[in-house]
């Protein structure tokens, strides 16, 4: 016959039974606890590692950007000798427009009396067809006076035979300033102050120039 179980141990081993239940529950518990635990400092970590990632990246491309202006300002920035010339020739274009009267278009078409409806198209056209030069200058195109004959306010001849020697290589600043600088082959003259005197010197002295360039 089977042995009599006493009340005693039944509820002894119900009571450990519900011991380990309840011990496995709270373990149970606590790894669901650390998995939550786990993933939200994992996400809180990640986004600090995107944070930092993007700060990075931004300053990587702000030195990069900062290279790019610093090599670009090497290629285009004119050497010392470079800056020193561009001075020189602004203060000679400034004494230049000082010293020498400049007409504007419409005041050229006033010279010769001219009433087009169009003024700036007799200077225009002239100087298309080499018999006069121009200037730029305040955001005006301007032409010097001297080119001009006092009586009729046509173009003088010698000035169209200097141009046709000198423009192929001179600019209209480069050309105003020939005329207004020393020049050897004329004693050390200028040439606008030779112009009336002794044209055909001043076409001369300009093609001495112009061979020097060949």
């Amino acid at each position: 016959m089977p042995k009599a179980v006493s009340a005693q141990a039944v509820g002894g081993k119900l009571k450990r039974t519900l011991d380990n239940n309840v011990a496995a529950h709270r373990i149970w518990l606590a790894g669901l606890g650390a998995l939550a635990v786990a993933e939200e400092e994992g996400t809180k970590v990640f986004s600090r590692l995107v944070d930092r990632g993007r700060k990075i990246e931004a300053r990587d491309k702000a030195e990069a950007a900062g290279k790019r202006v610093l090599h670009k300002h090497d290629e285009i920035a004119p050497s010392a000798a470079e800056t020193s010339q561009l001075r020189r020739n602004a203060r000679a274009r400034k004494a230049f427009l000082a010293e020498m009267e400049a007409l504007s278009s419409r005041e050229v078409a006033e010279l010769v009396g001219s009433r087009a409806t169009n003024q700036a198209a007799l200077a225009n056209r002239w100087k298309e067809e080499g018999r006069i030069f121009a200037v730029e200058a305040g955001g005006q195109t301007l032409f010097p006076a001297f080119q001009f004959s006092e009586d009729s306010g046509q173009p003088q001849p010698v000035i169209a035979q200097i141009l046709t020697v000198l423009q192929p290589r001179f600019s209209g600043w480069q050309t105003a300033l020939w005329f207004t600088g020393r020049n050897s082959w004329l004693g050390a003259k200028r040439p606008v102050d030779v112009l009336k005197s002794d044209p055909e010197a001043v076409v001369e002295a300009a093609r001495r120039e112009a061979e020097a360039f060949d």
